[in-house]
Parts: C-alpha cells; sequence; structure tokens
C-alpha cells in the first residue's frame, strides 16, 4: 500500500484481470442474453457480481459458508471436480454459460464434452456456452 500511496506500484482501480479478465467480461457484457442461466467458479462470483449484478446471477461466490455444505458437495463441487452426476447438476439449473477459471478442473470436462462449446478464452477464463440441439453454440463470437 505504501509504495502504492508512493507512486512506485499502480494501484488497481477496478477489479478487472484479477480473477476475471478485462476481456471476458467484455464477452459477457456483449452477450448478456445468453448468461441468464450460468455457472461459474467460486473465485470467479464476487468479480461477476461487482460487474454485473442484478443483471447477472452467479451460481457460487467466494462465500461457500452461506450456500451449505448441501449445495457445496452435492451440486457445486460435483460440477467443479468433475464428479459422477456433473450433467445432472447442470441439466437441474438448466445452465446455459459457463465462467470458469483456466486451472479449474471442470474446464478441461467442459472442453470436451460435446454438450459445451467453447466461446471465449484467455489467459485467466474460459467461457463455454451450452449447445443448442442443432449443435451450435447459442452466440455470436
Amino acid at each position: 500500500m505504501a509504495l502504492s500511496l508512493a507512486g512506485a506500484l499502480p494501484f488497481p482501480r477496478t477489479l478487472d484481470d484479477l480473477q476475471l479478465s478485462r476481456g471476458a467480461a467484455e464477452f459477457i457484457a456483449t452477450h448478456q442474453d445468453h448468461f441468464g442461466r450460468l455457472f461459474n467458479t467460486d473465485g470467479l462470483g464476487g468479480s461477476l457480481v461487482y460487474r454485473f449484478w442484478p443483471g447477472l446471477r452467479v451460481f457460487v461466490d467466494d462465500r461457500t459458508a452461506v450456500y451449505g455444505d448441501e449445495f457445496m458437495l452435492r451440486r457445486y463441487y460435483r460440477v467443479l471436480y468433475g464428479q459422477r452426476g456433473w450433467r445432472k447438476v447442470l441439466e437441474k439449473y438448466r445452465v446455459t454459460a459457463a465462467v470458469v477459471d483456466l486451472g479449474s478442473q471442470c474446464t478441461a470436462l467442459l472442453r470436451t464434452s460435446p454438450e459445451w462449446e467453447l466461446a471465449y478464452e484467455d489467459r485467466l477464463d474460459a467461457i463455454f456456452l451450452r449447445r443448442d440441439a442443432s449443435g451450435g453454440a447459442r452466440a455470436d463470437r
């Protein structure tokens, strides 16, 4: 903080590129109508709320105690770690888009799933859109 105040280090004025990349945020802003039913990793939840609330509702954020063990263990972690039944969780919540950090296990899971198409990717985040019945993604890139 002292280095920032002295001008030796820049002080961040936004949350852009800390967890949610500026590019991912711009993609979401451009295609907001496709993010009504979102799955996101918990580390991105706060940034998504900060940037897009109330128009966008997150699946989870980093306040995991608020969601309770039932939700976290039987729903969120099932998708996050690719456990048996992960597809059923996404179907139950009718998820149409996923915003995930590149380091999460579900990124590889969604990348290889025929139901999902990678719509955006950068050094921090990946955005997947559920394919519709005709096999195409639901948003223009």
